[in-house]
């Protein structure tokens, strides 16, 4: 476990229960704020409750919106129709994004999504 310098940006370097390198960006020019940074990460590691970010395609994404949204929003058609719409301007390529986990909760059940309902 180090932290390290890029630029004017400090950088952690730890490594996960599974033995996983993670490399992770504290957003700060100052060392402090990345030394704070790696205690909380080593903190979780050592709890278990670090997940690291999970790649999702927009496929996929899409997918888990359009339950979310049916359910929970009374303008999903217009939604679904701009969905449509980002598949065909992004095409065939490899569309993963990374996302924090706590976006991915379960949307099996009616109401909890990953995302919060208006109302």
């Amino acid at each position: 476990m180090r932290i390290y310098r890029r630029g004017s940006i400090w950088w952690i370097d730890y490594y996960e229960q599974t033995r996983k390198r993670i490399q992770e960006s504290s957003h700060s020019p100052y060392r402090r704020d990345a030394e704070q940074l790696l205690a909380l990460r080593k903190s979780d590691v050592i709890r278990g409750i670090h997940k690291a970010p999970v790649k999702i395609t927009l496929e996929e994404f899409g997918k888990r919106y359009m339950v979310h949204a049916k359910v929970n929003k009374r303008s999903w058609l217009r939604d679904e129709q701009m969905l449509e719409h980002l598949k065909k301007s992004s095409g065939a390529k490899d569309n993963s994004r990374t996302l924090p986990p706590s976006k991915l909760k379960d949307t099996s059940c009616i109401g909890g999504g990953p995302f919060p309902a208006r109302r």
